[in-house]
């Protein structure tokens, strides 16, 4: 549990679509919100995503493709090298 597990950035970086719960602590570049993954508060918002996305798994597929583009570009580990020796260096 917890978004510092690697759950968090393995589901996009497969390709699937995050459903987590909504994250109470600030994560640089975190996906957003029906962009990336669907975040959720109760088991209501839950069920809604799951039937959203099994309705539409076409939708589903390409926000797979693009989050994973996404957790490349800024959670790899070169991303975060470079971000954390831009922020020494500045």
């Amino acid at each position: 549990m917890g978004f510092d597990t690697v759950r968090y950035w393995e589901i996009p970086y497969s390709g699937s679509v995050l459903i987590s719960r909504r994250p109470r602590t600030l994560i640089p570049n975190n996906f957003e919100e029906g962009r990336h993954a669907f975040f959720f508060d109760s088991l209501k918002e839950l069920k809604q995503h799951v039937e959203y996305l099994v309705q539409d798994p076409d939708y589903a597929i390409k926000i797979g493709k693009e989050t994973r583009k996404f957790v490349m570009k800024f959670h790899s580990p070169e991303a975060r090298a470079r971000a954390i020796i831009s922020t020494l260096t500045q």
